[in-house]
C-alpha cells in the first residue's frame, strides 16, 4: 500500500491525496491530522531531507515533490488523469508549472499574508499587490477555459489537480474577486466530484 505523508491541510498534498482519490488508489495517510510548520513523524528527514510535505512512499520509491507525485501516479494507474496523447501530456504538464511558478508567487504570500499572519501585522499594500496580480493570472486560466469543460478539454486530467486546489484557496480567501465565468463553471464542476469534496475542500482557518 502508498503511504502519503503530510498533513490534510497542506495544499500540496491535497493534491496528491485528490489525485489519490481520483484514481480510486489505497493509501495510508501518515499524520493526516499534523499541525502547521510540523512534522509529527519520528526521523522524516530520512524521506525527505528538506523535513517538508508531500512526502509518498510507493515501495522503495520516495518521492517529494507534489506536482512529480501527481505525473508519477497518473502514469502508474491510468485512469482519467493520464493523457494518452503526447501533445496534450505536453499541456497538461504546461499548466502545472504554470501553477508552481507564476500563480504560486502570487497565491502564496496572498494566503500567508491574510490566513497565516495576525491581522495588526499584515501588511496590506504588500497583499494588495499579490490579490491584483491574482486577478491577472486568474483572467489567463478564464480565457484558456472557454469553451473547454476541464484543463485539457473535456475530461479531467492531471493537470486540473494543481489548479483546481488552488482554485478552492482563492474562492474561500476574503477578498474581492472579479467576474470569471468560465473559472466559475470549471470550479463548479470540480465541487461535483467526492474525490475534491473529500481532499481539496477542507474548511480554511
Amino acid at each position: 500500500m502508498l503511504s502519503l505523508y503530510g498533513r490534510e491541510t497542506s495544499i500540496n498534498v491535497q493534491k496528491v491525496a485528490w489525485a489519490l482519490g481520483e484514481l480510486r488508489v489505497r493509501f495510508e495517510w501518515v499524520d493526516r491530522h499534523g499541525q502547521v510548520g510540523n512534522v509529527g513523524v519520528e526521523k522524516y528527514e530520512n524521506l525527505n531531507a528538506a523535513r517538508r510535505v508531500p512526502t509518498l512512499v510507493d515501495n522503495k520509491l520516495v518521492l517529494n515533490q507534489s506536482n512529480s507525485i501527481i505525473r508519477y501516479l497518473a502514469s502508474i494507474y491510468r485512469g482519467e488523469l493520464w493523457l494518452k496523447n503526447p501533445s496534450e501530456r505536453a499541456q497538461a504538464d504546461q499548466w502545472m508549472e504554470w501553477q508552481s511558478t507564476d500563480l504560486w508567487v502570487d497565491m502564496t504570500p496572498t494566503f500567508w499574508g491574510l490566513i497565516r499572519t495576525p491581522e495588526n501585522e499584515r501588511n496590506m499594500l504588500v497583499i494588495n499587490h499579490h490579490i491584483k496580480n491574482l486577478a491577472t493570472h486568474f483572467e489567463i486560466l478564464d480565457n484558456h477555459l472557454a469553451n473547454r469543460d476541464f484543463i485539457i478539454g473535456k475530461y479531467l486530467s492531471m493537470g486540473d489537480i494543481p489548479i483546481g486546489t488552488g482554485i478552492y484557496r482563492y474562492m474561500s480567501l476574503p477578498i474581492e474577486r472579479p467576474h470569471f465565468p468560465n473559472i466559475e463553471n470549471w470550479y463548479a464542476r470540480l465541487q461535483d466530484r467526492e474525490a475534491y469534496r473529500d481532499y481539496v475542500m477542507i474548511p480554511i482557518s
